[in-house]
């Protein structure tokens, strides 16, 4: 039998896709789509796929082939229907045949891991776990806590902005994001729905998102905007309250969540003395200058638990070994670890 797995995210236009086939008879059924007679492995050709497309062919094995077609949906469609016609069935390939380096399970994993990751801070990490893992002792409570906070780097944690209209909200988006995401106007009620991206915090991660300010409006799709971004708020692993010295903080968490940061904007505009008088749960930052961006993006890591990583750290970053840490099974760690 014939393996068809879509490694590119499905339903997602892309420059290139990625088709993987594995079995026996791969290169025969190759052959069949493109009429090509002649494999080598390891050698790349460019080829025809039955009329559909053109594209590129690697064999790395008689029983691995990789076919490489334009990124289209309709052409990953037809050409998935073709080989599923020729005998090909669906089965998502494990990550011991997508990575067919790796010398066992664990080291698989680990680089299906990185392949995904989206947070540069995970890469040397992970690369360090086979030996963080040689000798360890299964500590579970330490070693999942750790994994809970790790995971982190790996599933986008969200960070929230939320305030009253006019703060300076989405100046601090297009700042943390590095682009233009967010229209900035003095007019109240200018982003008019949530509005997110990605951003890196000192190599993590995150979903960064900013929200319709705060305020009562008889206009019937801002209300609604908001109320759709409070479903953002209540999901947000951090949430920040942004205000400024005319709105104060009276209104933070209301109607909301009890905010994480309370952040205080345009201190640029702020006195010596002022300045000097901020209570001290309250971070002062200038989004316009980036003014107190460091000490914001510490303050955000730290809730996470992420401001610190250790690169001696064991974590836990595949479904198996959980398991294994959960059941402390020394033998199966045994095994993933060196098992070819």
């Amino acid at each position: 039998m014939i393996c068809l797995s879509l490694t590119t995210p499905a339903n997602t236009a892309g420059a290139v896709a990625l088709i993987q086939l594995h079995g026996q008879g791969v290169k025969g059924l190759l052959s069949e789509l493109t009429l090509r007679t002649q494999w080598d492995d390891n050698k790349v050709y460019l080829c025809d796929f039955g009329g559909i497309d053109e594209g590129l062919v690697v064999c790395l094995g008689d029983e691995w082939a990789q076919l490489m077609p334009h990124g289209g949906l309709r052409v990953i469609e037809l050409l998935c229907e073709k080989l599923l016609d020729l005998g090909c069935h669906h089965k998502q390939a494990s990550n011991r045949q997508i990575f067919p380096e790796a010398s066992s399970d664990f080291q698989a994993d680990m680089l299906a891991t990185i392949a995904h990751a989206p947070s540069p801070a995970a890469i040397d990490l992970l690369l360090a776990q086979l030996e963080n893992w040689q000798n360890v002792t299964l500590d579970s409570s330490t070693i999942l806590a750790d994994t809970n906070k790790l995971d982190r780097l790996c599933d986008m944690p969200s960070i929230v902005v939320v305030g009253p209209a006019n703060v300076g909200k989405s100046t601090l988006t297009n700042r943390m994001l590095g682009y233009a995401a967010s229209i900035v106007a003095d007019l109240p009620g200018t982003t008019r729905d949530w509005v997110g991206g990605m951003a890196q915090l000192r190599g993590v991660a995150v979903r960064w998102m900013d929200t319709p300010g705060i305020r009562s409006s008889d206009d019937a799709v801002e209300q609604q905007a908001i109320q759709l971004a409070k479903q953002v708020i209540e999901q947000a692993d951090v949430l920040v309250y942004m205000s400024d010295l005319q709105n104060g903080f009276e209104q933070a968490g209301k109607p909301h969540r009890k905010p994480d940061i309370l952040l205080l904007n345009k201190i640029d505009t702020v006195d010596e003395q002022t300045q000097k008088q901020m209570p001290p749960d309250v971070l002062a930052v200038s989004a316009t200058t980036g003014q107190g961006m460091a000490e914001l993006i510490e303050q955000i890591l730290h809730l996470l638990g992420l401001h610190h990583i250790d690169a001696a750290t064991p974590w836990a970053f595949s479904k198996r070994l959980k398991q294994i840490v959960t059941e402390n099974d020394l033998e199966g760690l045994r095994c993933y670890m060196h098992e070819a």
